[in-house]
């Protein structure tokens, strides 16, 4: 390439760039630049392999998660990958809950669960396990109570239970099915 040429393709690009740049100023100034992403869909933060435990002013654990992956944002809200949260309830209540994916809001006062949601809960030592099956579930930790418009498939040893909507107490084990509740009883040889 000529002198000459090299001249000419570095003035040509300078005029390109100031060309986009006027461009770029009068269409931000008339309000018809429209950004693709907005400051609060770009997260603030990125943690991975995470494994946190909450406990309360007596040194008792209250909430505790285990993620591959979590994504702050700076409305506050969260993203999590993989949830595993258990949750700690007096006396020796524990829930277990697990998902593909969850989004929090106000910090871990509320936790909506989806894809493949699993509960499980034990409420003591006499008792078996129940589990619960749902496509989403939201849990409100301050309020202790998790609930759910969509259909749920609830088991324990001899029960099995079909249903549209739940709400969980989650302090004293109590579940109350919202509608087309469908129990199967089958009891254990003795």
């Amino acid at each position: 390439m000529t002198l000459i040429n090299r001249a000419s393709a570095v003035s040509v690009l300078i005029l390109l760039s100031i060309s986009l740049s006027i461009v770029s100023i009068i269409l931000t100034t008339t309000g018809h630049f429209i950004p693709s992403k907005t400051v609060s869909d770009q997260p603030d933060s990125i943690v991975e392999n995470v494994v946190s435990t909450t406990f309360d002013k007596t040194g008792k654990p209250v909430f505790k998660i285990s993620t591959p992956k979590i994504t702050h944002y700076p409305d506050e809200s969260t993203d999590i990958i993989s949830p595993e949260v258990t949750l700690f309830r007096e006396p020796n209540t524990i829930w277990h809950i697990n998902s593909k994916t969850a989004h929090a809001t106000s910090g871990t006062d509320q936790i909506t669960f989806k894809d493949n949601v699993v509960v499980r809960h034990q409420s003591d030592l006499q008792k078996p396990v129940t589990t619960l099956y749902t496509t989403s579930l939201t849990v409100f930790t301050d309020k202790k109570i998790a609930k759910t418009d969509d259909p749920v498939f609830i088991t324990d040893t001899d029960t099995k239970i079909h249903a549209i909507g739940m709400l969980a107490h989650l302090d004293d084990g109590t579940i109350k099915l919202l509608s087309k509740a469908d129990l199967e009883y089958v009891p254990t040889a003795s």
